[in-house]
């Protein structure tokens, strides 16, 4: 409730309290900041991506869009988690090879991603890469299609 008055005060939103529900509050890793994820009207969606940063306290905090991308940990595929997957062995994030990422010696990087929607698909995306790149054709294409499933209603 807080964070709401606090957001809205300092950042001189034109929304009610009620209009923002605060979805989760937790601390990161360095256990001195907290990321929130909050539900807001879809015009104040796009005006607080717009400002990339609002007020609240002494802090100025970023705003991205929450979007994120379910991977397999242990096929690498897009859109679905390992207790699901129908893969009978692990496929390496960092070299596709047919074992456990943590077992990886680092000896190559190839991206099992691209490497089958170049095989699938007849592309030719680049393939030097790590499975978990955001930089990845497939990542970026996954991301794309995620976000346009917002429905703004």
């Amino acid at each position: 409730e807080e964070l709401v008055k606090m957001l809205i005060a300092q950042n001189e939103l034109k929304v009610q309290e009620n209009e923002i529900k605060v979805v989760t509050i937790h601390a990161t890793k360095r256990k001195i900041f907290y990321d929130a994820i909050v539900e807001v009207p879809p015009q104040l969606y796009k005006e607080l991506l717009q400002k990339e940063r609002v007020y609240i306290g002494w802090s100025a905090c970023y705003v991205c869009d929450g979007v994120s991308v379910r991977r397999c940990v242990r096929c690498c595929g897009y859109g679905h988690l390992a207790k699901d997957c129908k893969e009978a062995t692990y496929i390496c994030q960092f070299c596709s090879g047919k074992h456990k990422s943590d077992d990886c010696d680092g000896s190559g990087m190839l991206c099992i991603n691209c490497r089958r929607a170049n095989t699938k698909f007849h592309l030719k995306l680049s393939t030097n890469h790590y499975a978990d790149s955001p930089d990845c054709g497939v990542f970026q294409r996954e991301l794309k299609r995620l976000r346009e499933k917002i429905v703004f209603v």
